[in-house]
């Protein structure tokens, strides 16, 4: 029976369900498309049960779509669960397949890197690489450059900005502390400085002033009165800056509140990281869903997110975990400390989960797909979106496109472009009404939030005349180019948006890149035909 449905795929079901082929072990199983690309990455306690279990029956559309896709699997064996749930985040990561839960940065938030050189310099960056050493993220760009700035002055460290000069009054210190070419100090020296600086971004105030009244002891002992100034310097910012941040230290330890909120195919996360009582920055991320994953939502962001920053000693979640004893492993396995994950249901850490559900439901109703969804009264918000476009020259080379956004980021995966057949001359409402007749003809994809078509009420109108051909109840609009005017079903006059509307750059961004595809297309067949 089974056979008999996977038909096409028989010589890799065999392959598949092979037992010399398929190990019986813990491990992570990698699926690859004909192209070699890895699309989808899990892991398991036992490889060859799990990996069966998706060419079972009744399964959702979306493990279908991953199995028609599959044309090779590979296995990596593991000691044990804890072991692959550590490497099938690493490989995620790395990969980034298409079917997998991904996690998305929704801020471009900055961290301050100290780089790997001989002399370190610290640097601004928005993403994580895999040199170097990373503190933050802050939410405030201009509190990050402030903090390094001062941090650099403070220890005397190189910044982009000393990159190109010779580096002197390095040790200055918002008034004179003391002026020195970086030439002058050997890297020993220059690679203490760096400790402290780590330190003081790591917020350990009592390790790096005891540091700093050691040193200071020591330097004034031998009589170097100018370095013992430097340090007493030193001790007196750090305290003053300290003191500047945090005005109060009600718990002795670290903590993060996580919380979420799932619209549509995503889930909206966000994290206020507490530093011994006082919340200091927020991360906000994206996850996209997807059901062949069985991990579970708050478990796959835990993996993911801690995979690459340090793990606090307490995390405060919503919701009890399925696997709970296997996350603490994974936390005890890559961090080497113990993790405490609370499920508060009253006092203080309830309320701070309240105010990080109560941030990300205030971040969407301010967002540009609510405001789309308010003005042009869509049953649902708009989290993906379809935009079409044709493009000829007099009706020859003619052709159309369709691309997708999600989350208000184009999913290029998605994009369809499509040579018209059935048309002949210069004629674009027949043009759009194949190119759209096409596109939602044939299941296997997520239904858009919305349809976005270049032009005004005549595309409007053939939209929603092919919609109800296919028996499909899509929300539609056009928008107008010469005017930006927004045209819905229903109503004669145009939506007018403020022309510095968020909701009305997303929809000319979609119509723009829908136009953008379909013309490079048109080019391509062109440049074939001359």
């Amino acid at each position: 029976m089974v056979i008999g449905i996977w038909s096409l795929d028989i010589f890799l079901f065999m392959y598949i369900f092979s037992r010399a082929k398929t190990p019986a072990s813990p491990g992570c199983y990698l699926m690859k498309n004909s192209s070699g690309e890895i699309i989808y990455i899990g892991k398991a306690k036992n490889l060859r049960s799990r990996v069966g279990s998706y060419f079972n029956r009744n399964q959702s559309w979306k493990t279908e779509e991953l199995v028609r896709q599959i044309a090779a699997i590979e296995f990596i064996v593991t000691r044990n669960e804890v072991e692959a749930l550590i490497l099938e985040a690493r490989l995620i990561r790395q990969h980034r397949p298409k079917f997998n839960l991904m996690l998305k940065d929704n801020q471009p938030y900055f961290y301050i890197k100290i780089t790997d050189e001989e002399f370190p310099r610290l640097t601004r960056v928005r993403q994580i690489g895999r040199d170097g050493k990373y503190f933050g993220p802050f939410v405030s760009g201009q509190g990050s450059k402030y903090l390094l700035l001062t941090v650099a002055r403070l220890f005397g460290l190189r910044t982009d900005k000393f990159i190109s000069r010779s580096a002197r009054e390095l040790y200055q210190l918002l008034s004179e502390i003391r002026a020195r070419d970086l030439e002058k100090i050997s890297a020993a020296d220059y690679r203490r400085n760096v400790h402290l600086a780590e330190m003081f971004l790591r917020g350990r105030k009592d390790d790096l002033l005891g540091e700093l009244e050691r040193r200071m002891k020591t330097a004034a002992a031998e009589r170097n009165f100018e370095l013992a100034k430097l340090y007493r310097d030193q001790i007196h910012a750090s305290r003053m800056l300290s003191e500047k941040q945090l005005v109060s230290l009600p718990k002795s330890y670290d903590q993060d509140a996580i919380n979420f909120v799932i619209v549509g195919e995503q889930a909206l996360f966000q994290v206020f990281n507490i530093k011994r009582g006082i919340v200091t920055s927020r991360d906000e991320f994206s996850l996209q869903l997807a059901e062949s994953d069985d991990r579970g939502v708050l478990a796959g962001f835990l993996e993911q997110y801690y995979l690459t920053r340090p793990a606090p000693r307490e995390i405060i979640i919503p919701e009890k975990l399925p696997n709970l004893a296997l996350i603490k492993k994974y936390f005890a396995e890559l961090k080497g400390a113990k993790v405490d994950l609370l499920v508060p249901q009253k006092g203080d850490k309830r309320q701070i989960l309240d105010l990080v559900r109560e941030n990300i439901l205030t971040k969407l109703s301010a967002s540009p797909e609510a405001e789309l969804q308010g003005r042009l009264s869509l049953p649902a918000l708009p989290r993906r979106i379809d935009g079409f476009d044709i493009s000829n020259t007099s009706g020859l080379e003619a052709v159309g496109s369709c691309v997708r956004f999600a989350a208000g980021r184009p999913d290029k995966n998605l994009y369809r472009r499509f040579k018209i057949k059935t048309v002949v001359g210069p004629n674009d409402y027949a043009m759009l009404k194949e190119v759209i007749g096409r596109r939602y003809r044939h299941g296997g994809w997520e239904q858009p939030d919305l349809l976005l078509i270049d032009g005004g009420k005549g595309q409007l109108g053939v939209a929603l005349k092919v919609l109800q051909e296919l028996k499909l109840n899509l929300p539609v609009c056009s928008l107008a180019k010469k005017r930006e005017e927004v045209f819905i079903p229903g109503q004669s006059a145009p939506v007018i948006f403020d022309r510095r509307s968020g909701a009305l750059k997303l929809l000319q961004q979609v119509r723009d890149e829908a136009h953008r595809f379909a013309i490079g297309y048109h080019k391509l067949l062109r440049k074939k035909r001359e």
